[in-house]
């Protein structure tokens, strides 16, 4: 009779056996339709096309260059004919120096390249919490959100390999190496808005000084290279793409309260009130959680899940912040419950759910819901440990 780590083993062979199907027909595809005369361009309507476009303009004429939108867009090399929502550069100039290789490789090498770096950094750090959890670590690397991760040529594998890397320093009290990655995520700024408010309720004041003085060094840093006009083109940059932004189809792939409030028909103003509302709540609860005397896996769990809460810009592809919180909260003996395994496994499908079944529907507008629900799993543990502590 299998128990159930068997189990798990099995569904993480079996779903990794699936992925390496996909990513390989994916592949093909993608180096069939680029070679195709008919096809027209050099790259794909994917978002690496942007990092890619970002970085050969960098290079031809200078880092500025790719606050230009129309500019941006005309260098992401798509075929002419091909009808597609623009997309901006909004990027602290630490991220341009990462992609700025790319600039010199085709489309194909720098996304093929980029996708194996992100999957392989990413499968390495995974596997420092999923020691103790034979077969979870295929389940999430094969994971659908996973392989759109994947596709795209996102980097949200990167930065949640930083959140992993810093929970785990953290774990093991290396407290200048977790504020040095924390400060590293600051690259992508949106993703780490619920991290200060773990560590300053949880008292982890090294970590916050190390994290500080990191962020201080990057920025001084862009200082010498892109130099000091690249901030005021990205702060300009950002309030033009908000505005963008929410008059695109963007809200209706948002895994955030704010996009869920605008495809139930709430207007864009009341819709961002009701987020910053929703934020702080989320925000408050995230602090007990880790002020409480609970387990670590139980306070890294409600972290990676109020990663998608507090922000009001979390696309779906950042779903696999929520898997990972998952995992944290299986190691911290979470998912015993069915209600809480089964939450599980519908938010590791939703990407197949939304896209597929419910794309006339509600779609990832589900998301936030859900997640939400799992961080109040979150809570309530913690509030019955707290009570037996």
């Amino acid at each position: 009779m299998r128990t159930d780590a068997d189990k798990l083993v099995f569904l993480g062979r079996l779903t990794g056996g699936v992925a390496v199907i996909v990513a390989g027909a994916w592949i093909v595809g993608l180096v069939r339709l680029l070679a195709s005369h008919e096809y027209g361009g050099e790259a794909l309507d994917v978002d690496f096309s942007a990092y890619w476009a970002a970085a050969k303009l960098t290079i031809a004429e200078g880092p500025l260059v790719p606050f230009d939108m129309e500019r941006l867009n005309a260098a992401r090399g798509l075929p002419p004919d091909i009808e597609t929502a623009p997309m901006l550069w909004l990027y602290p100039p630490g991220w341009l120096v990462v992609i700025l290789p790319f600039g010199y490789l085709p489309f194909f090498w720098g996304w093929l390249i980029f996708s194996l770096i992100s999957l392989l950094i990413f499968a390495a750090v995974l596997n420092m919490p999923c020691r103790d959890l034979p077969g979870s670590r295929l389940l999430i690397l094969a994971s659908p959100v996973a392989l759109l991760v994947l596709a795209l040529g996102q980097n949200s594998l990167l930065f949640l390999s930083l959140l992993i890397a810093a929970i785990e320093a953290m774990r093991r009290e290396k407290w200048v190496l977790a504020g040095l990655v924390i400060a590293v995520m600051t690259l992508k700024p949106q993703l780490g808005l619920a991290i200060p408010v773990a560590l300053a309720f949880g008292g982890y004041w090294r970590v916050i000084f190390w994290a500080t003085l990191g962020t201080v060094v990057i920025v001084a840093l862009s200082l010498l290279w892109p130099g000091l006009e690249y901030w005021p083109a990205f702060f300009e940059g950002v309030s033009k793409g908000s505005d963008v932004m929410r008059d695109s189809y963007l809200p209706s792939i948002m895994a955030s309260a704010y996009g869920t409030a605008v495809v139930l028909g709430v207007g864009q103003d009341l819709a961002l009130l009701l987020q910053v509302g929703f934020s702080l709540v989320v925000a408050a609860a995230l602090g007990w959680i880790w002020y409480a005397r609970v387990s670590f896996d139980l306070k890294a769990a409600g972290l990676a899940f109020s990663v998608l809460l507090i922000t009001p810009y979390a696309i779906y592809y950042e779903l696999i912040f929520v898997l990972v919180g998952f995992l944290y909260l299986a190691r911290a003996g979470g998912m015993a419950q069915r209600g809480t395994a089964f939450l599980g496994v519908i938010v590791w499908a939703l990407p197949v759910l939304a896209l597929v079944l419910l794309k006339d529907g509600p779609g990832f507008a589900l998301a936030a819901p859900l997640v939400l629900v799992a961080f109040g799993t979150v809570l309530w543990q913690a509030k019955r440990a707290e009570a037996f502590a």
